[in-house]
């Protein structure tokens, strides 16, 4: 006989195995690159072609388990964000301790870590998939650097063609250009900034497949997310907790955030005081 115990668990268990399957489902939308090169094809937006990317503005820190988590911030939505006046508070008191300059503290490293950072967000047909005849859209989130690369190819026009500028961009389906990801290695963490688009136009797949391509349910404004401040207090109070088992001064970077570090996190703060 099944005790209520044993059913309040396998209870559990299901809850945590379904959360399990939707995290994995939706990592899967996104496209993870090994090391070196990979062509890929930027889908335009559907109604307007220029909107082919949403952008996001996040916070990066370590759990209990030293796994990187992602908050949004909260202030391009107009509301107050927890994190970001954790962020500012961490220099204020780093600040306080009268360090020489360039000294680093265990406050002014945290801060550096949660600073926040924009991603960019596209959907792109990845042509690896695509010639193994797997779905081939994914998103693929990208940093600052990154996205001005793609930007800086969308609006050149020796990407386009004379006779008819508008059609002819580098996101355009009938006449566009491939994106070639370089992925590298910097440090411990993997980016994208030699990434540059293909010089070739063709078209991006037969009618039938740009059709698809450009109605696949993968929809960019699911990307976008609003937090609620209460999350944001509760990860504030675990990242004060961390601090407690570190030296004041000369703390270690290690744990710095991935993408576009910071390394002059108290000219941030100063900035973030005349902002």
């Amino acid at each position: 006989m099944v005790t209520l115990a044993e059913l309040r668990k396998l209870h559990q268990d299901k809850i945590a195995n379904t959360q399990q399957n939707d995290d994995k489902k939706q990592s899967s939308d996104f496209v993870s690159f090994d090391l070196g090169e990979h062509d890929i094809r930027i889908l335009p937006g559907k109604e307007d072609a220029l909107d082919f990317f949403v952008e996001n503005t996040i916070h990066k820190y370590k759990d209990a388990e030293g796994k990187w988590q992602t908050f949004h911030c909260r202030r391009p939505h107009n509301e107050k964000c927890p994190v970001c006046d954790y962020y500012f508070d961490l220099w204020k008191r780093h600040k306080a301790l009268s360090l020489a300059p360039k000294t680093k503290s265990k406050f002014g490293n945290l801060a550096t870590m949660i600073k926040q950072k924009s991603r960019y967000t596209i959907r792109a047909v990845i042509r690896a998939l695509q010639k193994k005849g797997e779905d081939p859209v994914k998103f693929f989130t990208m940093d600052k650097k990154t996205f001005e690369r793609v930007l800086s190819g969308v609006t050149n026009p020796d990407f386009c063609d004379e006779d008819d500028p508008d059609n002819t961009t580098v996101i355009s389906l009938e006449r566009g250009n491939d994106f070639k990801v370089k992925a590298e290695k910097k440090g411990e963490y993997t980016v994208f900034d030699n990434s540059e688009f293909r010089i070739k136009k063709s078209r991006a797949g037969t009618p039938q497949e740009c059709d698809a391509w450009l109605n696949h349910k993968l929809d960019l404004k699911s990307i976008i997310k609003e937090e609620s401040y209460e999350d944001g207090k509760k990860i504030v109070d675990y990242l004060e907790t961390t601090l407690n088992n570190v030296k004041t001064e000369n703390a270690s970077t290690s744990q710095d955030a991935p993408f576009d570090v910071d390394d002059d996190g108290e000219q941030q703060f100063q900035k973030g005081l005349k902002s």
